[in-house]
């Protein structure tokens, strides 16, 4: 026995009194970690909406993931503390009653600042979770609330401040719910059909005139209003005609800087409502619960100064206690700052015409920060292949597969979105509108053309359809061999003009802002082979650079490809490398002698492909870009939704579903497919459903009827996410109305009619 207690004194790693100085500090410790990390969240929770350095959002996903964990240590300990409340001489030990007091507080903490609510998209959508620790941590309080509770002026004191904490946790949980993707997209239901190319209102005005005798000349009326609401560009909602002349009917009228501002502003709302409390503190409720939380907390702090129990706590908890609650107090006045130099209460004042109002506030300058980065990710393929910057510690990195990320990351740069840039875009995407337009009038508009295009529809404009070869194959090597083609000719041609010096910067800045996309960011990208083709083609480079020499590297590019004679090792090359053919694209635009038009070329090959991208992205793709500084292509996606270049404004045939149940024959059935695919769907569901009621055929007839029926059940209602983007989430919600069409056809049926 003696030998076992050597030993196991042997092997205590800790020594008793550290053990005993962890007993004593363990609690404050926790507390004042939860208190720090709330502070981290403060200053930089909101600072990753217009910033895209790593080290932003590093300390914020660890404060976030911390946050709430520490917070909840801290009250499991509280509740181990609470068998300690009573002496052994039966009285009350008052330094463990002030650290029950300490409750409400981590409850504050865990609903969070006002400035992140949610560090990703996905924490939205797991709202239940949070929502079971809201009843959770109500339940651990109310335990604690009743074993602390003494009757004495701290014990009232709890009460009130516990109120306080319970109304911020339960804001979180509403807030994430509210902005989760279901939720978002229920709240964009459209409440009024489209009303097409006219307005009833207006016709039944010029009816109702005419009738009466007055000379009425009816003449075309432009209604102006705002552009539509970003939340539902957001949450790839169709939306009417209506909503898309009218958007266009203003970026047509303003500049491409308004342009840009307005989509800035855009795309702070939407940050704001997706990743703060933004969606509760602007509304009538949201405010009152701010208000009763700061006037509760104000409340406490004057009472807890006044009484005279704070002579028997511990001097060190009790300056925890003062802490404690004069953080609180500022971050609900923080919140104030916040909500008063917001855009949305810019947006409100201006659209409650409260201007004096609205210039105290913007004179004030209060918190104003930039609404996103302003700058765009570069990565050349080049300067990948000759540049050497090894990483630390590579054997370590290699076990948990980052040594690669982390190298693509130190040749990362980025540059600001000049103002040159964003006006070539624009006017790019409204030559392209003025064109659309012209077609239609003409009738020879064709969608897929415009849509699909990815710089063919340039080299057709600019009458060098010899280079398409390089266009018509896959996307991903596409980008790939006109970025190393435009770094070859940037860097090979020299121009004093400023015109061409300005295209020259254009071209070079979106080529290695798409190759950052199809190396960094490929989830914005169409499927492909791009990360493959990306390697195989750095492979080839360094190998020929290793022979070649780093001298003179882009002449050496030109002339080695160019020149006929194999290369050494040239027939073991993979054939999913692109070198060879980005130096013939790159001798091909070299050969062009209009050096204004090629780099006009250039550039325009460019945006055409950025727009290509855009078109084939969706808005949760973006939504979620927000929350690292923004991506310029979310811009570019927004400034294309409101030309109406996009797939948002569609207008869909939602009310010819009952057509296809009385006509007959195969031909008539054409126009079903000629809607979309969700609509399609939805049309042949209903079908399949009414023709199991009507239909008596055959057992085997009837169970491919129902197997249909079952599938299109299961892809409409059980698995919408599975589906693209459409009506569907909105339409068939707001047809529930008419839940017993299923009752109505069996009715019918017994009546022997359709």
């Amino acid at each position: 026995m003696l030998l076992i207690m050597t030993r196991r004194k042997a092997l205590q790693v800790i020594p008793p009194s550290l053990r005993e100085l962890w007993s004593t500090w363990q609690l404050r410790v926790l507390v004042l970690t939860s208190l720090i990390l709330q502070i981290v969240l403060i200053i930089f929770g909101n600072r990753r909406k217009y910033t895209s350095r790593s080290w932003v959002r590093f300390a914020v996903w660890s404060a976030y993931l911390a946050a709430d964990t520490v917070a909840t240590m801290a009250l499991g300990v509280i509740s181990s503390k609470l068998g300690e409340i009573y002496d052994a001489d039966g009285s009350i030990d008052p330094n463990v009653e002030l650290n029950a007091f300490w409750t409400p507080f981590l409850l504050l903490h865990l609903g969070g600042p006002d400035t992140i609510t949610a560090y990703s998209l996905e924490d939205n959508d797991l709202w239940s979770r949070h929502f079971l620790g809201l009843v959770m941590q109500a339940i651990s309080t109310l335990y604690i609330i009743m074993m602390a509770w003494t009757g004495s002026h701290l014990s009232v004191l709890l009460i009130l401040m516990t109120s306080a904490g319970l109304i911020k946790f339960g804001e979180r949980t509403w807030v994430l719910r509210s902005a989760s993707n279901d939720q978002l997209r229920d709240s964009m239901r459209i409440t009024r059909s489209d009303q097409g190319p006219g307005n009833s209102n207006l016709a039944e005005e010029y009816q109702l005139r005419d009738d009466e005798g007055y000379n009425v000349i009816p003449s075309k009326v432009i209604e102006i209003q705002l552009p539509v609401d970003p939340a539902g560009l957001f949450a790839d909602v169709i939306l009417g005609s209506r909503d898309r002349d009218t958007s266009q009917t203003i970026f047509r009228s303003i500049s491409s800087e308004n342009a840009y501002k307005l989509i800035e502003m855009e795309c702070g709302l939407m940050y704001d409502l997706l990743y703060t409390k933004a969606i509760l503190v602007y509304n009538p409720w949201g405010l009152a619960l701010r208000f009763i939380s700061f006037i509760l907390a104000c409340i406490v702090l004057v009472l807890f100064s006044l009484t005279s129990e704070k002579q028997n706590y511990s001097k060190v908890d009790l300056s925890l206690t003062f802490i404690l609650l004069a953080v609180a107090i500022f971050l609900e006045i923080y919140a104030i700052l916040v909500l008063l130099s917001s855009d949305w209460t810019t947006v409100w004042l201006s659209t409650n015409n409260k201007a004096s109002a609205l210039k105290a506030i913007t004179s004030l300058s209060l918190l104003q920060n930039p609404r996103w980065s302003n700058s765009m990710a570069q990565y050349s393929l080049l300067s990948f292949t000759l540049e050497e910057k090894p990483v630390g510690c590579v054997g370590i990195l290699r076990r948990f597969s980052i040594v690669e990320q982390l190298e693509q990351q130190r040749y990362l740069t980025n540059v600001e979105v000049t103002g040159s840039l964003k006006e070539w875009v624009f006017n790019h995407f409204k030559k392209k509108l003025n064109k659309i337009q012209q077609e239609t009038e003409l009738g020879s508009y064709n969608i897929g053309s415009f849509n699909t295009a990815r710089g063919n529809l340039v080299l057709q404009k600019y009458g060098h359809s010899g280079l398409n070869w390089s266009i018509e194959i896959g996307f991903d090597k596409s980008i790939l061999i006109w970025h190393i083609a435009t770094e070859m000719c940037c860097n090979l041609e020299d121009s004093t003009d400023d015109i061409i010096q300005s295209k020259h910067h254009i071209s070079k800045h979106l080529s290695e802002y798409m190759l950052y996309l199809l190396v960094m960011n490929p989830s914005m990208l169409p499927v492909g082979m791009g990360q493959f083709v990306f390697e195989d083609t750095c492979a080839e480079a360094v190998s020929f650079f290793s022979t070649a020499g780093k001298l003179d590297v882009h002449k050496n590019l030109l002339e080695g490809y160019n020149t006929g004679v194999q290369l050494p090792g040239e027939r073991y090359r993979s054939k999913k490398s692109i070198l060879p053919d980005a130096c013939r694209l790159a001798q091909q635009l070299v050969d062009i002698s209009d050096k204004e038009q090629k780099w006009s070329l250039v550039a325009d090959v460019w945006v055409e492909m950025l727009a290509y991208v855009a078109y084939q992205s969706n808005g949760r793709q973006h939504a979620d870009q927000l929350r690292g500084g923004g991506e310029f292509l979310t811009h570019v996606w927004l400034l294309m939704a409101h030309f109406g270049l996009t797939e948002h404004f569609q207008i869909p045939q939602r009310r010819e579903v009952a057509r296809l149940i009385v006509r007959y024959g195969y031909s008539r059935l054409k126009y079903c497919t000629d809607v979309e695919f969700d609509q399609r769907t939805l049309i042949r569901h209903i079908s399949a459903e009414i023709c199991c009621i009507l239909d008596d055929s055959t057992d085997s007839i009837q169970s491919k009827h129902g197997t249909y029926k079952l599938y299109s059940q299961n892809l409409l209602f059980t698995n919408p996410s599975l589906l693209p983007g459409g009506w569907l989430d909105v339409g068939y919600k707001r047809k529930q109305h008419n839940s017993n069409g299923k009752q109505h056809c069996r009715t019918s049926k017994r009546r022997g009619r359709v």
